[in-house]
């Protein structure tokens, strides 16, 4: 899975007396009120007239200007535009770190850390969470829900980079937190089961899973309605649960109930949107309706080369996704061509050794296995063993589908024979 839920820390509403510091609070309200329905635009609108107020009223050093610059960036980066929500938290972590709020200057790290993650440089991220961390261990004590949410950022973080078992424990620490103080039907506590069943999904446990996820949307649905980002999101780590299980009907259900709302809260220009078309075209290539996968492909990269780049892992999986249609079309040199796109920026982003590395490496290894380039496919795939072995382990379903193409090219060369694991 691709796209996660985030926790997004919010910090507590201004109050204010004068005349223009009252209708500053208003805004105030009206931006919270619209962002936790996932209106931005009006969330925005509201956030950005009460920071004027307050910039014209208290100065630009003021700790409730800092707030409103915070609560700017916060809904940039839910609208997918990373940068500007650097800006604004930037500027408000020049005023939070000269004050004596240190639980908003911790708040603001981990706001920080979210955009960093989001744009792909996880060793920035950590650095702000494990700084946001610190500062609220310290302040808050090790057991409380705020804490819990710096463990979530930075268990997310882990997962992302490939360390699954670093990223479960973090997870779990936040989860025992959070049912002890905020109980099992808190919005927060669905979001840390729907990080965990994230992890045993990229572990290959697809039952733990799914149950994971399946408790979370039930929360989601029930507290923030069918329609928020958030509850797109389960929709969308479900359907891809399902999709993996062979379950392509039911894919397909949740993953245009994913789309369906996040064009309703987002646009259709937000990277989540080109995330759930990509992911349709994923189960529409399972079905080998080539055709259709490939317009949702497209669909996808043409969004995501625009929000977030050229070199960003995003975008790496929709040319991996176009190389994997154009391999089952036989037009292997077009399917090379997109691969190798893939695997440049995945090395560049990801590192050498990270499983979605390993991935791209397995994937060109069986395209030049097909057009009979047995060499070149045997060199390819033991670069994705290398990394599978170390990073996921012997008995993972994808070491175990690379060990078995290995014993396919060993074959067709007529030499040593590989043992096939069975799974």
């Amino acid at each position: 899975m691709k796209t996660f839920v985030v926790i997004l820390s919010i910090l507590l509403p201004v109050y204010s007396f004068s005349a223009p510091l009252d209708e500053a609070a208003k805004y105030h309200k009206s931006g919270w009120e619209n962002y936790n329905k996932g209106k931005y635009d009006q969330s925005l609108a509201s956030f950005m007239k009460a920071k004027t107020i307050y910039e014209k009223e208290l100065g630009k050093k003021d700790l409730k200007t800092a707030n409103s610059y915070n609560n700017v960036g916060l809904v940039y980066n839910s609208q997918g535009k990373h940068d500007k929500a650097l800006e604004y938290y930037f500027k408000a972590n020049k005023i939070y770190e000269k004050s004596s709020k240190k639980t908003y200057t911790a708040t603001n790290y981990n706001n920080i850390g979210v955009v960093y993650y989001k744009k792909g440089n996880y060793e920035k991220a950590l650095e702000y969470h494990f700084k946001g961390l610190k500062i609220r261990e310290k302040v808050l004590g090790k057991g409380h829900p705020v804490t819990a949410e710096s463990y979530d950022n930075i268990g997310l973080v882990y997962e992302r980079k490939g360390e699954y078992d670093k990223a479960l424990d973090y997870f779990l620490k936040s989860l025992k937190i959070k049912k002890k103080t905020l109980g099992n039907g808190d919005t927060k506590t669905a979001t840390t089961n729907n990080n965990i069943g994230l992890v045993y999904y990229r572990k290959g446990e697809y039952d733990k899973a799914l149950e994971y996820h399946l408790k979370c949307v039930k929360v989601y649905e029930k507290n923030l309605g069918k329609d928020h980002p958030y509850t797109a999101y389960s929709y969308k780590n479900i359907g891809i649960t399902y999709d993996t299980m062979g379950d392509y009907d039911k894919a397909l259900e949740y993953h245009s109930k994913s789309l369906k709302s996040r064009e309703k809260a987002l646009g259709k220009d937000h990277p989540d949107i080109a995330q759930s078309l990509n992911n349709l075209g994923a189960v529409y290539s399972h079905k080998k309706n080539y055709s259709k996968s490939v317009e949702y492909y497209q669909k996808a990269l043409k969004i995501r080369k625009k929000a977030l780049g050229e070199d960003h892992p995003l975008t790496a999986q929709s040319y991996n996704n176009l190389g994997a249609i154009y391999t089952q079309k036989k037009d292997y040199e077009k399917s090379l061509e997109f691969y190798n796109k893939a695997l440049t920026i995945k090395k560049k982003g990801l590192g050498e050794d990270h499983p979605d590395t390993a991935t791209s490496y397995s994937n060109i290894s069986l395209v030049y296995y097909r057009q009979k380039k047995y060499p070149k496919a045997k060199e390819y795939i033991q670069k994705a063993i290398s990394i599978r072995e170390k990073k996921l382990g012997k008995d993972h379903p994808y070491t175990k589908a690379s060990n078995k193409l290995l014993a396919e090219i060993d074959k067709a060369l007529g030499g040593f024979k590989t043992p096939v694991e069975t799974k």
